[in-house]
């Protein structure tokens, strides 16, 4: 079926133009992205252990190698086995973080509104496998020789543009991925947003200070992570939309066309805005600022290992934290311990110092039989007051998400 393109040759120039400007700045976008985490993983390790910070690292690597084959398609390609080299590199690093964004999606909601937390034994799994399904698809095709100069938009596609043959191959080894994905997505973002919205009513009754504290700073976290699936929604949908409406009508619009090409070209650019507001970047961020303010003050602040076996040993209040201190295990949560400000010598100098609890950073693994922390506890006298024999059950979200 011929197909209608109601775009001149001008309006070509300017999608191209517009393209290669999104993608050098998605480019510039994931490069920021990988140096800091790069920067978090070397300085601040303890931040970057959690899962979704891992995935945004490969979503960001993929949407760099992906700028880099848009910004090459643009420019007019004859030869059939460069035109089929670069495609095949477009297929690969579209569907890899489509796929990787995915599994961001399919974490949240498996553990936040499923409560699967089993989930967890598989996570390894979710890089490896999103690779391999990506190369997996983008291999079909070039193999099979369907890549060529697309002569109704003048670059290189698939062979016969528009015919049902043509379209079924597109629908297999893109279209089709890509679309399934948009819609699990547009589901999970709309599960979690209303699980996080009666989570957030459901905060206003809770009678634990410190509780409130913790499920309002896990809440802001799930509303951030849950920020990239939004974004594979936005760049996909008429990139979807595009293909099956030109193929269904035989009319390529060039508004519908440029939305297809501009707005998957900034996937790099809205990922590390929203990487911006990643929990572990507003921690570093944060404990830089403390860091910059402390230093010089002889402040103690240290970081200890506290073991689940200590906790279960009874109810004996510990006199220090170093009575809770030996070597990291599996079973171990990660908490900074610090003493308060010095307590001036007075009538009341008898008293001990208490220590707080300032953060609970992500731990390495957690389990159903892990305990928690409530943040920015005190150590007050007394077992009933003892923060660590509570264990509210969404505490321990943030290290799996």
């Amino acid at each position: 079926m011929p197909v209608i393109y109601d775009a001149s040759d001008n309006q070509v120039e300017i999608k191209r133009i517009i393209t290669s400007i999104f993608s050098a700045i998605s480019l510039l976008g994931g490069i920021f992205v990988v140096l800091t985490i790069t920067y978090i993983r070397v300085y601040r390790p303890l931040l970057a252990n959690r899962l979704s910070l891992k995935l945004t690292f490969w979503i960001a690597l993929a949407d760099i190698v992906y700028s880099v084959f848009v910004l090459i398609l643009q420019r007019k390609i004859t030869s059939n086995q460069l035109c089929a080299l670069f495609l095949w590199g477009y297929l690969e690093f579209t569907l890899l973080p489509v796929f990787l964004t995915a599994t961001i999606a399919f974490n949240l909601h498996a553990i936040f509104v499923s409560d699967i937390y089993d989930v967890v034994r598989y996570q390894k799994f979710y890089f490896p496998s999103a690779l391999t399904l990506a190369t997996s698809i983008s291999l079909v095709p070039l193999a099979a020789n369907q890549f060529e100069a697309d002569p109704v938009v003048g670059t290189c596609w698939y062979s016969s543009t528009y015919t049902s043959r043509t379209m079924i191959w597109e629908i297999c080894t893109l279209f089709g991925w890509v679309f399934i994905v948009v819609l699990y997505c547009i589901f999970a973002v709309c599960f979690i947003g209303y699980k996080l919205h009666k989570h957030e009513q459901n905060l206003r009754s809770n009678i634990s200070v410190d509780m409130h504290f913790v499920n309002r700073k896990m809440n802001k976290a799930m509303r951030r992570i849950i920020l990239y699936p939004v974004v594979l929604i936005v760049t996909q949908t008429f990139n979807c939309l595009c293909e099956f409406y030109t193929f269904i009508h035989g009319e390529l619009y060039f508004s519908l066309y440029l939305l297809s090409a501009v707005l998957p070209a900034c996937a790099g650019l809205l990922n590390a805005v929203v990487f911006i507001f990643d929990p572990a970047v507003r921690e570093l961020l944060h404990s830089n600022r403390r860091e910059s303010t402390t230093s010089g003050s002889g402040s103690d602040d240290r970081s200890f290992y506290l073991s689940r076996f200590k906790n279960e040993m009874g109810h004996k209040q510990p006199k220090s934290p170093s009575d809770l201190l030996r070597p990291m295990e599996d079973s171990d949560i990660l908490i900074r311990i610090s003493p308060p400000s010095p307590i001036p010598h007075s009538s009341n100098s008898k008293l001990k110092p208490t220590y707080q609890v300032h953060e609970v950073p992500p731990n390495h693994q957690v389990n159903s039989r892990d305990s928690t922390l409530s943040t920015d506890s005190s150590m007050a006298t007394g077992p009933e007051l003892h923060p660590f024999h509570s264990q509210p059950p969404k505490t321990k979200l943030m290290s799996l998400i």
